[in-house]
């Protein structure tokens, strides 16, 4: 697990990530949120200089049209497959819950090309 820590104005951004595949055209990251701050994964990333697939803002113009072509990507390839609720939740009824959704399917498709299997 890597640890990432940068931040505007001196406010602390904690990012952990973790690779869970790397392949010719990218990395699949299983990124957990510390601090819960605007752009925090995509301006980390990009920070690291690597930036998501699809990113406009922070990314690869070059990459993200590749990424386009031969996924179908026409937005960032950012996508939460688990969210957890603390047992200590103000929101009772969700407390100790964990939600999974499937991959969208330009996710799906890079996955699958690649041989990655979650």
């Amino acid at each position: 697990m890597n640890l990432v820590k940068v931040g505007d104005k001196g406010e602390k951004i904690i990012t952990e990530y973790r690779p869970l595949a790397v392949t010719k055209d990218g990395t699949l990251l299983e990124v957990h949120l510390i601090t819960g701050k605007s752009h925090q994964i995509r301006a980390q990333m990009a920070a690291l200089s690597h930036p998501l697939a699809g990113d406009a803002k922070y990314g690869d113009k070059d990459y993200n049209l590749l990424m386009k072509k031969k996924y179908g990507m026409s937005h960032q390839a950012l996508h939460a497959y688990k969210v957890v609720f603390p047992a200590d939740s103000p929101a009772k009824e969700l407390a100790g819950r964990s939600f999974f959704a499937d991959l969208p399917k330009e996710l799906d498709a890079f996955c699958k090309e690649n041989g990655i299997k979650l």
